[in-house]
């Protein structure tokens, strides 16, 4: 079997491990019944595991541009399950060893893991960087599905300790064995020396050249805007449906469930339509949406109906609400793990691609302390989400105007042929 397909599998199987970050949900209330966790600290583990991972890969993309992905891959995986074993054996419950387990070093190790995976394929796969991006990072939102309805079985069998302590093994025993099939394609030639028909790229930039271009603040605000926004949703999903009247528990659940379905859909249509109709459409077309999906949950839960009478199922919480809204937020906020490599990688070149997607990526760890504490606090102080809401919708509408002001070389007809 050709070595690039190969790597895709043991990438997307990698990503699935990842994955975990986005079922934290599942976990949130069963932290507050056995260990008296607020909503603010089980908010705060999640938003440091976001930032961990940001600040890892600024490093780690550098790291494995130099020394090739396997043995940061390997680094990643010990960490990433290392974190998980420490928090289930020897937390007992406590928030300062799960915050430092599950959210730091855990996180530290999926940063090193996730730019490698991703900057990895792309380089594999010169010819269809947006399609190729959204099938790896997909592999994470189907992790999402997988890890939710097994940690959910796992919680009431074991505990959530027990929980953390099986995730830790497992990790370690799919992630390191994986890891040692990755290495990058032959200096000076493509993956299967395709001839890409694509635009020329332009000059292939450093880190620092990248850092002077306008083009990079622009999208890099754009990411924290997306990021912020999701992850507000995201950090208490399943929490925040069981608060809903006519939601039950199991419903909440299968809401967590239907945003990885759209997760890993978002991932994937967005990255191959950017392949078709460029990078710049496809985010304002994210962005827009967005912005008017969350504006339904909004008159969801909001005194003050806006939305039009002909959509009922946004006058007031109801489960088919909660799954639409669930399935589009997920849809979008998946495609920015697609569009934003891929962005990057047609913007300033392939060639450093994981020491400056690394710098991009620092946008979802400022995402996260952002969006997810903020909407703790929130809701600790007032019983609501709907003004952390709100403001998720400002920022999709700020990232939206942003994306017109992005720029895009254009394309050749024949730029990617069937």
């Amino acid at each position: 079997m050709n070595r690039r397909w190969v790597i895709l599998g043991a990438a997307m199987l990698i990503q699935l491990c990842l994955g975990t970050l986005y079922a934290w949900s599942v976990f949130v209330n069963p932290l507050k019944i056995a260990y008296g966790f607020t909503n603010t600290q089980t908010q705060i583990v999640f938003s440091l595991n976001v930032a961990a991972i940001a600040l890892a890969v600024l490093f780690a993309g550098r790291w494995q541009d130099k020394i090739g992905p396997r043995k940061v891959i390997v680094f990643g995986g010990l960490l990433f399950g290392g974190g998980y074993l420490l928090a289930g054996l020897l937390s007992q419950g406590s928030f300062a060893v799960i915050v430092t387990g599950i959210g730091i070093i855990s996180g530290i190790g999926s940063g090193f893991a996730y730019i490698s995976v991703v900057a990895t394929g792309i380089k594999w796969f010169p010819e269809r960087k947006g399609l190729i991006t959204g099938l790896i990072v997909g592999g994470m939102g189907s992790g999402t599905i997988i890890i939710a309805e097994l940690s959910s079985h796992l919680i009431q069998q074991v505990g959530v300790l027990g929980t953390f302590t099986a995730f830790g093994i497992v990790f370690l025993a799919v992630v390191i064995p994986l890891a040692m099939v990755f290495k990058n394609p032959p200096v000076g030639a493509e993956a299967e020396k395709i001839e890409e028909p694509q635009v020329v790229m332009k000059k292939e930039m450093t880190r620092r050249e990248m850092f002077k271009t306008m083009q990079f603040w622009i999208l890099w605000t754009m990411f924290v805007c997306g990021a912020s926004a999701g992850l507000m949703y995201i950090g208490i999903l399943k929490s925040f449906g069981e608060r809903l009247p006519g939601i039950t528990s199991v419903m909440a659940g299968a809401a967590v469930a239907i945003f990885a379905l759209g997760n890993t859909a978002g991932r994937i249509s967005l990255g191959w339509l950017s392949d078709k109709i460029g990078f710049r459409k496809t985010l304002f077309f994210m962005f827009i949406t967005q912005a008017l999906m969350i504006s339904a949950l909004v008159n969801m839960i909001s005194p003050y109906n806006f939305w039009p009478d002909f959509l009922p199922i946004f006058y007031q919480p109801s489960m088919a609400g909660l799954g639409v809204v669930s399935a589009w937020m997920g849809f979008n906020f998946g495609a920015n793990f697609s569009l934003f490599p891929s962005a990057t990688a047609k913007s300033f070149g392939i060639k450093n691609l994981g020491a400056n997607y690394g710098a991009m990526f620092t946008a979802y760890g400022i995402g996260g302390l952002i969006g997810p504490i903020i909407n703790g606090k929130i809701l600790d102080r007032t019983g609501s989400c709907l003004y952390a809401f709100i403001l998720a919708m400002v920022l999709c509408f700020i990232a939206a105007l942003l994306s017109l002001c992005a720029k895009e070389e254009n394309r050749r007809k024949d730029a990617y042929p069937e």
